[in-house]
This record gives C-alpha cells, sequence and structure tokens, in this order.
C-alpha cells in the first residue's frame, strides 16, 4: 500500500552545479520553483559545494557547505550566517557532508575528512560525538547520517563499508 502524498509538498534542492532543478525536477515531476538563493563564493549566503540540507521546525535552512568547510544557517529571507572553518578542532570542519537534527535541535554533522560526527548549537558551539558509554565511534569517513523514530542516530560510513546505529 502505498501512502498519499500532501497536496503541497515542500522540495528543499542543493544545487552543487548547474541548474539542476530547471534540468531534472521540472522535467520529472510537475514541480514548480518557488524560490532560489545563494551563488558560488565564500561570505555568507555563498556557497562551494554544498552537499546536504535540513530544514529545523522554524524553517531555518541549514546547509553543509561542504567545499567551504562550513555549516551556514539561514532564514526564511535567505539571509545567512555561517560558523566552522578548515580545521580539526571541535567546531571546525574537513568537508563537512550530512546534517541532522537531533531530539533536542542540536545540528549533528557527519565532518567527513576528519572522520567524526560533531554536535552543534546554532552559535557553532561543538563537541564530538560520543555513543552511550561516553566513546568515540569508529567512524571513516561518513557520509551521511540520520535518526531514526526512536531517536537513534545511524551514521553511513564509507570506508568501513557499514552503516551504524
Amino acid at each position: 500500500m502505498y501512502a498519499k502524498l500532501p497536496t503541497v509538498l515542500t522540495l528543499l534542492v542543493v544545487l552543487t552545479g548547474g541548474s539542476l532543478f530547471t534540468d531534472v525536477f521540472a522535467q520529472v515531476a510537475n514541480v514548480e520553483l518557488v524560490s532560489e538563493f545563494g551563488e558560488r563564493g565564500q561570505d555568507p549566503g555563498q556557497f562551494f559545494w554544498p552537499e546536504k540540507a535540513a530544514v529545523d521546525p522554524a524553517g531555518t535552512i541549514i546547509v553543509a557547505d561542504t567545499s567551504n568547510d562550513r555549516i551556514q544557517l539561514c532564514n526564511r529571507e535567505c539571509a545567512c550566517t555561517a560558523f566552522g572553518g578548515y580545521g580539526s578542532q571541535p567546531g571546525q570542519f574537513n568537508s563537512p557532508v550530512g546534517i541532522d537534527l537531533d531530539v533536542d535541535g542540536n545540528l549533528v554533522i557527519a565532518d567527513s575528512a576528519n572522520n567524526r560526527i560533531q554536535v552543534c548549537d546554532y552559535q557553532g558551539h561543538c563537541r564530538v560525538y560520543t555513543d552511550s558509554s561516553g566513546n568515540e565511534p569508529e567512524i571513516n569517513w561518513p557520509l551521511d547520517l540520520a535518526f531514526d523514530a526512536d531517536g537513534d542516530l545511524h551514521i553511513l560510513n564509507a570506508d568501513n563499508y557499514w552503516i551504524c546505529p
């Protein structure tokens, strides 16, 4: 049995280059582009190979701005702020790709080239993710992550060839 789709469907598309929306989505489905923002660059509101995005309950768009090694937070008016930067200290990133929100509203970020997961607040205060025993799990190039209905974190761990809870 298939679930009935809502009448209004919100689709967030992260473009990494070219006009992906008009080239693909407009031809595959009867989808209308409501708004778009950003351009290539390093200033807030500019992106360099953004990989993933999430939207919080308030409508803030959270973007893993991968090649700028940072996270951008964009409001409904498309004004963006950023935190992070290249490095390996908490709050610094090396190719952040996956992003999700935990049950407490924290940003949980797959920091791929640093082989770790970081948990951050909206001001950019971050800590390295640890499991329930307080240990940092063995992670090798995390590509994405997501929480299930029970609040358990699942990590797509590329170089270890597994998905871990």
